[in-house]
This record gives C-alpha cells, structure tokens and sequence, in this order.
C-alpha cells in the first residue's frame, strides 16, 4: 500500500485488507487513538476527552515510542511499570484519572479493533488491564453517602441549640456554641461544603436581599445561595449579635473558631 493511499484511507477511519508494513504503524496507531477520542466526545464530557488526550498522546505514546513499542503490545507487566512511572510525576487525582482514561482505551481497542489489529498487524490484542492493576471501583452503594433521616437531622440540631444553654457559664464555649449551631444550620439549610463555610466573609452574607455569596467554590467558581426562611432569623441573630462579639484576625471570616482563627472545616 502506498504512502498516499494510506493517508486518505485513514481519513474515514479504513484500512485496507493487506498486512500495514512496520513504517505504516505509527500513523495507525494515531488513528486508533483518534477513532478513540471521536467516540468519547459522543458519550463524555469536554474535560473527560481532555484527561484522555493528556493520558494517551502526552503519557502513554511517549512512554511506548521510547521503548519501541506500540499500543498493541503492551502487557500487563509493562501497563503496571507506566503506571509506577507516571505516579511519580503527576498527583495521585491526576493518576488515576490518566489510568481511568487509559483502561477504557484498552477495553475500547479488544471490543472494537481487535479483528482490525489482527488482519493488518498480524497479532492478537488482549486488555493490559486486569484485576491485579485495576482501582478497585466502588459499588453504588459504597459510593453513595446515606441521606440521614429528617428526625435524625432535627434531633441533632435541637442538641446542638441546647449546646447554647448549657455553656452559659463560659463565655468562650457559649460563643462556640452560638457559632458551631449556625455552622450546622448553614450546612444544612443554604447546602454549603465545608470549605465554602469555613471561607465566608461578613461581606459574603447580605441579610437584606436574603443571598448568600460563595466567591470560590467548587471548580473555583462561585455561585448565590438563597438565605432560606427557617435559616434567616438565626444566620441574622449570629451575624449582628454574636459575630460582633469575637473580635480576632482575620476580622472579615464570618466562623472563627474559639481561639479567633478561621474554622476548619469538619471532618
């Protein structure tokens, strides 16, 4: 098969019949990767293709080319060794997310292009990723955290307001008390995560239009939380009688903590 032949074959993603010649390999590979990718943007997000262009082109290929090898050669032994290799120049988010994309390339290529492989390389394909290599990968149920029941919720939360009247006799446990039972209202009512609480302002909370600001959150995007009623008269009670009371740095957090530092969030 000639050079140019090949080059517009690949074009619609075909390959002749005849065996590719080993100078022809590289530019199949490439377009396996692609017939790849094109099949992710149809069924993921944006982001999931780009962790997969990041694992497979910028990872995995420049780890095989310099070893001389190809995508269809790849045994367990030698995923495992990429694998050892790559934890230790990307976070572990990050590495698992490569290997996640890169797993889903091997059971895509043995479904979908072994007979391909095959027919024009002359081998057989088998997935490098067992169960030995594999994340173990949770159940739905193990993944799902319980949604606790609303009596449970109200019964938590009537003790932490009786918290108030029982540390009346200090005042530092009492404004810890004020302060831990607005937090939990918080969580509860406005659906903070933990950091966002622990990162507002006084500035964040504007009781008059009933908002609540949340500047950095999830994927470093903010977002408006509407003040709910049953939250309104306790967040505006903590807000200009309590907070006022506790005058440490930073003086702009909203929960600091008893010995006037910014509350970390729980655990």
């Amino acid at each position: 098969m000639a050079a140019g032949q090949l080059s517009l074959v690949a074009r619609s993603g075909r390959w002749s019949s005849d065996q590719l010649r080993p100078e022809q390999w590289p530019a199949f590979q490439s377009q396996l990767i692609e017939n790849f990718l094109i099949s992710r943007r149809a069924t993921v997000s944006l982001q999931s293709v780009r962790v997969a262009i990041s694992a497979l082109r910028a990872n995995l290929l420049p780890w095989l080319q310099a070893r001389h090898c190809f995508v269809w050669d790849v045994s367990p032994e030698d995923l495992d060794e990429w694998a050892v290799a790559l934890r230790n120049c990307v976070a572990t988010r990050t590495h698992t997310g490569y290997f996640a994309a890169v797993a889903c390339f091997y059971e895509w290529l043995v479904v979908r292009q072994a007979d391909q492989i095959e027919r024009l390389i002359g081998v057989s394909v088998r997935n490098p990723v067992d169960r030995f290599n594999r994340a173990r990968r949770l159940s739905e149920g193990e993944r799902l955290v319980p949604v606790p029941q609303e009596a449970t919720i109200r019964y938590f939360l009537a003790f932490c307001r009786k918290a108030i009247d029982l540390s009346v006799g200090s005042d530092v446990k009492w404004l810890q008390a004020c302060r831990s039972y607005t937090m939990w209202l918080m969580l509860n009512w406005a659906g903070l995560r933990r950091a966002e609480l622990a990162a507002l302002t006084t500035q964040d909370v504007d009781l008059e239009a009933g908002i609540v600001q949340v500047v950095d959150g999830k994927g470093h995007r903010g977002r408006l939380v509407q003040i709910q009623p049953r939250l309104a008269p306790t967040l505006r009670w903590f807000a200009q009688e309590i907070r006022p009371q506790i005058v440490g740095h930073p003086d702009r957090v909203l929960f600091l903590s008893s010995y006037e530092r910014p509350s970390v969030p729980v655990r």
